[in-house]
């Protein structure tokens, strides 16, 4: 129930955006969040991580017109970020990531050596 929620409010965001823009849900998803086929698996009702979520309510945040009020009762909007802002929020979620995996991958090699 709470992914339908999650998925409906995304989807009216980008319907709003793409509405403002003359723009088709897909355009949206192309255009501003990089990923053209996502608008297509949400409608078809597929699974999301709450991290992907956040990243496409940021990704519309920052590129949401400044004449188009954020729908009301959606997520609360983030603040923008600029493109720097957003590719240091990348690299730290990706050395973070990459941490976690090196402090996995030591007691994947002792188990191996047992």
């Amino acid at each position: 129930m709470i992914h339908s929620k999650l998925r409906s409010h995304i989807l009216a965001l980008a319907e709003a955006f793409g509405a403002h823009a003359g723009l088709s849900v897909a355009s949206v998803f192309a255009n501003h969040i990089g990923d053209p086929k996502a608008a297509y698996r949400l409608i078809e009702g597929e699974d999301f991580k709450a991290k992907t979520l956040d990243r496409w309510v940021q990704l519309l945040s920052n590129a949401w017109p400044a004449d188009l009020p954020w729908p009301e009762g959606s997520f609360e909007r983030p603040e923008p970020l600029t493109k720097a802002e957003m590719e240091a929020r990348d690299a730290v979620e990706r050395n973070e990531r990459t941490a976690r995996a090196a402090a996995r991958r030591p007691a994947k090699e002792e188990a191996g050596a047992e």
